[in-house]
């Protein structure tokens, strides 16, 4: 056995160098770059890391062939001599550039070009011999054609072992006097690792939906694929210009991947430069079957926003996806753990030495005594001691007779609402941002913080106060509050963007404690808008409080509790997901409300007659339909039926319809609002409403 090590190299010969081994055999149908109809073509060929640069230490360029698009090279070239290639964990990409061979004075005019993903290539020598389709390239608007490779590694990759701070090569020579790696028949200490980056090269698409349409023109799409992982910034591909076969070849990695119960969704859109983009098609992608963490390579039909087939062809996309085991990965998490540790007790022991000041106490009182107090802060929960569980469950007891005793009464309300940060929103600009601004809706009231330009994560501390007077408790109790945040939109009249939402009703904030408040929380905003939009889209922090007839501003230690809430966040390792209120990474589960309307008896007469005799214009009636919401969102509505007549008895619409309202669940509101409405040309009037509680229809 020959081993190599670090730092010892007596009696030793390295292995052969693993190398990559690409021929140009030919190339097809490629686009003409002259008026004669012809091209000079040349491929230039280099490697490109994960970081989409190039690798200038290694590139070749195929000689130019004279007035042809369907040239002939047959030439080889061999990378890895100065690369090394030796690892099938971070291979890069192999990319070629076709041109056209111009003057002397100008430069070469671009013809396409391609990018083959070496993971997909064999590892074990075998040669990969295919057509690889062009892509634009630079500022091209048209490309054809496609170029023949034949691509191998000329040995497989040499199993690499992690000792100490150390790295080492075992190779093994066997009896066929070939080398191999040491454990070659065990898996290796790599392969028994749990995958944690998640690799996914959008390849292409095709027969892809056309939505946008031209008079004098077949129909077509820009199309994007926006990727996206619960927990997980977005992803999106560039866009293709009127394509509906579109070649993308876009890499993308999401790092830090590592539950198995996730899936991946993948929505192609068509790209607008104005208005939003529209929907052309999605697919969901559980990971558990790459869990094996080998490449996989297949083609996605696409379905509806429901994930359901509805008879609509929408084409399909084509998708590698590799979930592997990365070292770098692992070592970086490591490290960020660790800095991340050490700065929030440097964050906390400098907080306690300003409380102590700001509260008088003595600056012991307010630092932790010693390190195993900080270490008890995120150490895992002993077991409770039999004195401990009573007094647990004394405080219990008390804390449901407080609750027995709560009261809703007729009379004033005041609802404060403090925003107070916002975190991890997704991003709906270009540059991976957005421009958030808050909404929050109370009892028909409605106000908004500014709108904070270019993040993802900002600081809003700003207070809402609604005052209702002579509330009744019956309207109090089928109250509720939401708060919605959206990207604001520059472009008049676009409309914002809906990020996401979050409703709770009042009854029961009035009803969490004695105070009547939920205070300074972590609260996950979904966005029930779209079904597109699967997941938690960010976190607010806020604090509600509602003060009864009679009652109350409770008072807060500010000081104080934000010391115990950084003690809090410390301890949850910087992660906001353990202090929502609701579990962040559970994925919207959707139910329907449905409701059927077949017929409704003695409404009010609600327009009047216009005109008189021949002249009538209009007769006295009313133009009936009825309108279905949840948790403040956006209504449904039935069609208008219109009935004539000068009293009630003569006012019977019939509908036979039926409304299908979607909600995602878990919710933590349940007023459902049925409302019937008369249609005006101006404004719609109200005629009666009746609310319903969605735990109520849940259990049925």
């Amino acid at each position: 056995m020959n081993l190599f090590r670090k730092g010892s190299t007596a009696n030793l010969h390295a292995p052969e160098a693993r190398v990559l081994r690409v021929e140009v055999v030919e190339a097809r149908n490629l686009v003409a770059s002259t008026k004669a109809g012809d091209s000079d073509p040349n491929i230039a060929l280099y490697l490109v890391d994960l970081g989409n640069r190039e690798i200038k230490t290694e590139s070749f360029k195929t000689k130019p062939q004279s007035k042809t698009l369907n040239p002939k090279w047959n030439e080889n070239f061999t990378f890895g001599k100065k690369y090394n290639l030796d690892s099938d964990g971070e291979l890069p990409s192999l990319r070629l550039v076709v041109s056209h061979r111009a003057g002397y004075s100008t430069s070469d005019v671009p013809m396409g070009e391609l990018n083959v993903d070496l993971a997909t290539i064999d590892h074990d020598g075998a040669v990969t011999d295919l057509w690889y389709p062009l892509a634009l390239s630079g500022r091209m608007k048209l490309v054809t054609g496609e170029v023949h490779l034949k691509i191998s590694f000329n040995r497989p990759a040499t199993k690499i072992k992690a000792l100490g701070e150390e790295s080492y090569k075992d190779i093994e020579t066997g009896a066929d006097g070939k080398e191999k790696a040491e454990g070659e028949d065990s898996d290796s200490e790599e392969d028994e690792q749990q995958p944690n980056e998640l690799h996914i090269t959008v390849v292409q698409g095709r027969r892809l939906e056309a939505k946008d349409h031209a008079i004098f023109a077949a129909g077509s799409s820009d199309p994007q694929v926006r990727l996206k992982l619960v927990g997980f910034d977005q992803q999106k591909t560039p866009f293709i210009r009127k394509n509906l076969n579109p070649v993308w070849n876009s890499k993308h990695i999401f790092s830090g991947v590592m539950d198995s119960a996730l899936s991946l969704v993948a929505v192609v859109e068509d790209h607008n430069d104005i208005k939003t983009a529209d929907f052309m098609g999605r697919v969901s992608i559980p990971l558990a079957p790459f869990n094996d963490k080998k490449p996989s390579k297949k083609w996605y039909k696409l379905r509806n926003k429901t994930l359901e087939v509805d008879g609509i062809d929408r084409g399909e996309i084509e998708l590698l996806i590799h979930w592997k085991f990365s070292v770098q990965v692992l070592e970086a998490q490591q490290k960020k753990k660790k800095a991340h540790e050490a700065s929030a007790i440097g964050k906390l022991q400098a907080f306690g030495h300003n409380v102590g000041k700001l509260v008088g106490t003595a600056e012991s009182e307010s630092e932790p005594e010693s390190d195993d107090e900080l270490d008890k802060l995120a150490a895992t929960e002993r077991p409770k001691t039999a004195e401990e569980k009573e007094e647990e469950k004394k405080q219990e007891e008390e804390h449901k007779k407080e609750l027995s005793d709560i009261e809703i009464k007729d009379g004033d309300y005041q609802v404060q609402v403090h925003i107070i940060e916002a975190r991890e929103l997704k991003a709906e600009n270009l540059d991976g941002t957005s421009d958030p601004v808050v909404y929050v809706e109370c009892f028909g009231q409605k106000q908004n913080t500014i709108c904070v330009k270019s993040v993802t994560s900002c600081v809003y501390d700003e207070l809402f106060i609604f005052n209702m007077k002579n509330l009744d408790k019956e309207t109090f109790a089928d109250g509720l509050l939401r708060i919605s945040c959206y990207d604001a939109n520059s472009i008049p009249f676009a409309g914002n963007t809906m990020i996401g939402a979050y409703a709770i009703d009042a009854s029961m904030v009035y009803s969490m404690n004695k105070y009547h408040e939920m205070y300074r929380a972590w609260v996950p905003l979904m966005d029930d808008e779209d079904p597109d939009d699967v997941g938690v889209q960010g976190y607010l922090k806020i604090s509600i409080q509602i003060i009864g007839p009679g009652e109350k501003i409770r008072i807060h230690d500010e000081a104080a509790e934000l010391a115990a809430e950084i003690k809090k966040e410390n301890a949850a390792g910087g992660d906001i997901g353990s202090l929502v209120l609701t579990t962040p990474t559970i994925r919207k589960d959707w139910k329907y409300v449905v409701a059927s309307i077949y017929k409704m008896e003695g409404l009010p007469v609600m327009d009047g007659k216009v005109g008189m005799g021949i002249a009538t214009v209009k007769k006295a009636g009313t133009d009936a339909f009825c309108k279905y919401s949840f948790a403040g969102g956006k209504p449904i509505k039935t069609k208008v039926v219109t009935r004539q007549g000068t009293n009630r008895t003569e006012i019977n619409p019939e509908f036979n319809y039926e409304l299908w309202y979607p909600v995602s669940v878990p919710t933590m509101t349940q007023v459902i609002r049925f409302s019937v409405w008369d249609k005006d040309p101006t404004t719609s009037e109200l005629i009666g409403q009746v609310m319903e509680k969605f735990n109520r229809l849940d259990r049925q």
